[in-house]
């Protein structure tokens, strides 16, 4: 039966959107009525997405206030205090709050136009939270996209609960089970709403064709990695050294096919964001990780701890050039490393992760009933 289907992903984050078509493009395929409402904020990218797709123009809070969440701060000795820095991430000044009320407001309106103009069966979000305050009003099913490992573990551990929504809807891991659980923790002892599907993978990016000559190392920092600041300071400090590859610091170069461009290096300095760190493990790059928000430094420590490469837990322009070049050559030709890459490529490759969520929906919705994850979970 033919349904309805409404993504809402955060738009003005990469990671966020590039899973949330590849998602979309497997509705497509099982010839669903697919709808994704999305800001102008990579408006460019939208032309390269499945042709059955009929995008939508949404809102997105500030830039900024995405940039700005959970923004590690570091004390003196370098440690991190992780309950403090998510009780800060709701502190705002009256300014500020008033401004982002606004937005706000103006999200939730823009977003209840988008739903009554479609009408949909189902109602996915993958960090857009704003129809999560409309679709309950008027009873339409609604699954979460997000990551286990990063900001949700984090919390999980300060708080002692997952945060909301996804404490309480069905939320589909873009990843796999040995990535996003912790030795700690045991797939039979999670809320049973979580679901590890496997990596969503956007078939679009492989219509970008620029790709770099061979190169060293690969910069990339994101669009929450602060890489204004980060790429600049590493090409200073590294270019005498290595052959270096980065994404073009005049603007120019919005996004790219970064499946491309690891193809091209033997290592990545990046931010740690998941959908990065899940690409490089796909291609069976090792990763130095310089954090820029608590999430990332979440998976900049799982990565370390699965020897998938190393995290450095310091502000940027603290490290000493010594340190990032004794870290790159520990890394280069690490047979440990590399085989701990091989290993979890391979997990990554066992299944099709947009395609394994697709059908989970559309059987829930085709079903009728109310979900009992517990019933039909498989996790990979």
């Amino acid at each position: 039966m033919r349904k309805k289907i409404l993504l809402f992903p955060l738009a003005n984050v990469l990671g966020h959107l590039s899973r949330t078509l590849a998602l979309a493009e497997e509705f497509c395929k099982r010839e669903q009525e697919v709808y994704v409402a999305a800001s102008g904020d990579y408006g460019r990218l939208l032309p390269l997405a499945d042709p059955g797709i009929t995008f939508m123009s949404s809102l997105e809070m500030y830039a900024d206030a995405t940039k700005k969440f959970c923004q590690i701060s570091y004390s003196a000795d370098g440690g991190v205090n992780e309950l403090e820095l998510i009780r800060a991430s709701t502190l705002l000044d009256n300014t500020e709050l008033q401004r982002r009320s606004k937005r706000l407001k103006a999200i939730i309106a823009r977003d209840t136009k988008i739903i009554e103009q479609v009408k949909p069966d189902a109602i996915v979000v993958d960090y857009h939270f704003a129809p999560l305050l409309i679709a309950k009003d008027k009873q339409i099913p609604l699954f979460c996209i997000s990551h286990q490992i990063g900001y949700p573990s984090v919390y999980k551990r300060a708080i002692g609960k997952y945060p909301y929504p996804f404490d309480e809807h069905i939320t589909l891991v873009p990843g796999i089970s040995a990535f996003e659980i912790s030795h700690n923790e045991h797939a039979g002892n999670l809320q049973s709403n979580w679901i590890t599907c496997g990596m969503f993978s956007w078939q679009g990016w492989q219509k970008i064709t620029h790709t770099p000559p061979k190169n060293d190392i690969f910069l990339f920092f994101g669009s929450t990695g602060c890489t204004g600041q980060l790429t600049p300071w590493f090409i200073t400090q590294l270019q005498s050294r290595y052959e270096l590859s980065y994404p073009d610091q005049s603007g120019s170069e919005q996004f790219l096919d970064l499946g491309a461009f690891l193809k091209q290096t033997s290592l990545i300095i990046c931010h740690g964001g998941h959908e990065t760190v899940m690409e490089c493990i796909r291609q069976k790059k090792p990763m130095i990780i310089i954090p820029n928000n608590l999430e990332q430094l979440e998976i900049g420590r799982r990565v370390e701890e699965l020897g998938l490469g190393i995290l450095i837990a310091q502000t940027y322009n603290s490290i000493a050039i010594e340190t990032i070049v004794d870290t790159i050559e520990r890394l280069r030709n690490n047979a440990t490393v590399s085989a701990s890459l091989e290993q979890f490529a391979a997990k990554l490759d066992k299944t099709n992760g947009a395609a394994m969520a697709a059908d989970i929906i559309i059987n829930q919705l085709c079903a009728g009933a109310e979900h009992h994850p517990a019933e039909t979970t498989l996790n990979y």
